[in-house]
C-alpha cells in the first residue's frame, strides 16, 4: 500500500520555495515547443523536463515506478504531480519576470555557481539521457541562472519591508509542564500536585504521572499556549515553579528549567523572520501576478507523461544545486 500522504509531503518539499498563496492564471494560446509564456518569460518543454525528471527521481526512489498508476480518492498521482509542476514552473517564470522588472541581477559569484551546477549536471548525464532530454550546455546554464535568480528575488524585494524581531519576542525556554483538562476534580489534583512539590517531591515525576501532554519536557515559545500561560511562563527564572495557571480549557503548572535557550531562540527567530518575509513577499507577488499576462500550451503539456520520461541514473537538478551552494 502506497503512503499517499507521505508522497504529498515530498512534493511539497520540492515546491516549497515557490509556494505562494496566489497562482498564475494561464490561458491557452501558445504553439510549438513552448509550454508557458508568463509576461515575456517562456518555459520550453526541455526546461520542464529538467524539473520533471528531478521530481520523478525523488518520487520513484521513495515509492517505486508503480506509483504513477496509483490514484487517491480525488486524483491520479501523476495528475497531482503534473499540476504541482505546472504551478511551480508558472511561478518560477512569474518571479523571474519580477526580477527583470525590478532590475535584480545575478552577482558574478552567482553566475559562477550557475555554470558550475550546469557543468556537473551535464557531466552526470549519460549520452542516452542527453539525447532524450535534448538539453544543451547553454540551456541548462540558463535554467540554473534563472533558478538562482528566483531565489534572490524574495530577499531583494523584502529586505527593507520586514519588521525586525527581537530576541525577547523569539525567546524559547525549556520547562517541564503539567497540563490537566479543566474540571473540578482536576483543579483539586493540580492543587495537590503543587502542595506535594512544595513539600519536596520532584515535579517532573508527578507531571509525568498526571499530565495530558505527550511529553512533560517542552521547548516553549510565545503563542504556543494560551495568553494566560505565556504571561506566567516568560516571567519564570531558572529552577522556579509557577503557581496553578488557569485558562479557559486547562490547568497548568510550569517548572522552568532554562528561561533562555540560546540555540533554540536563534533557530526560532530565523523561522519567524522567514515567515514574515514570506508574508510580505506574497503580498507583493499577488499584486504583481494579477496584472500579468500568461499563456499555456495545453497540447504539449498533455503529451508529457511522467511515467515515460527518463529516470536519470545520477543527474539531479536540485541535489546538485543544494550541494554546490553550500560549498
Amino acid at each position: 500500500m502506497y503512503r499517499i500522504r507521505g508522497l504529498i509531503v515530498i512534493l511539497a518539499m520540492i515546491c516549497l520555495c515557490r509556494c505562494t498563496n496566489k497562482q498564475v492564471k494561464l490561458t491557452v494560446g501558445l504553439s510549438g515547443n513552448q509550454l508557458f509564456k508568463v509576461g515575456d518569460q517562456v518555459c520550453t518543454k526541455e526546461e520542464a523536463l529538467v524539473y520533471a525528471t528531478a521530481q520523478k527521481k525523488l518520487i520513484e526512489d521513495a515509492y517505486g515506478n508503480g506509483i504513477w498508476k496509483v490514484s487517491t480518492e480525488d486524483i491520479r498521482v501523476e495528475d497531482y504531480v503534473k499540476n504541482s509542476l505546472k504551478d511551480f514552473l508558472a511561478q518560477e517564470k512569474c518571479i523571474h519576470q519580477m526580477a527583470i522588472d525590478h532590475s535584480i541581477v545575478l552577482a558574478q559569484q552567482e553566475e559562477l555557481l550557475a555554470r558550475s551546477c550546469a557543468n556537473q549536471y551535464m557531466e552526470e548525464l549519460t549520452e542516452n539521457e542527453k539525447s532524450q532530454l535534448k538539453i544543451t550546455d547553454e540551456q541548462i546554464t540558463k535554467i540554473y541562472e534563472e533558478y538562482i535568480l528566483v531565489q534572490k528575488v524574495e530577499s531583494e524585494l523584502t529586505k527593507d519591508k520586514v519588521a525586525q524581531i527581537s530576541d525577547n519576542d523569539a525567546r524559547v525556554m525549556q520547562a517541564n509542564v503539567l497540563k490537566l483538562d479543566k474540571s473540578d476534580d482536576n483543579k483539586k489534583l493540580a492543587q495537590t500536585v503543587l502542595k506535594r512539590v512544595q513539600s519536596g517531591e520532584k515535579f517532573e515525576e508527578l507531571a509525568k504521572r498526571y499530565t495530558k501532554l505527550e511529553e512533560v519536557s517542552q521547548k516553549i515559545s510565545r503563542n504556543q499556549y494560551e495568553t494566560e500561560f505565556d504571561e506566567v511562563a516568560f516571567t519564570l527564572t531558572d529552577g522556579q515553579i509557577s503557581n496553578i495557571i488557569e485558562t479557559d480549557s486547562a490547568y497548568y503548572i510550569i517548572s522552568c528549567i532554562k528561561s533562555y535557550d540560546k540555540e533554540a531562540t536563534k533557530a526560532h527567530k530565523a523561522e519567524m523572520e522567514q515567515t514574515n518575509k514570506k508574508e510580505v513577499f506574497d503580498s507583493i507577488y499577488k499584486e504583481y501576478v494579477d496584472k500579468l499576462n500568461a499563456q499555456f500550451n495545453g497540447s504539449v503539456w498533455n503529451d508529457l507523461n511522467l511515467e515515460d520520461i527518463p529516470l536519470l541514473e545520477k543527474a539531479d537538478f536540485f541535489k546538485i544545486y543544494n550541494t554546490l551552494v553550500e560549498q
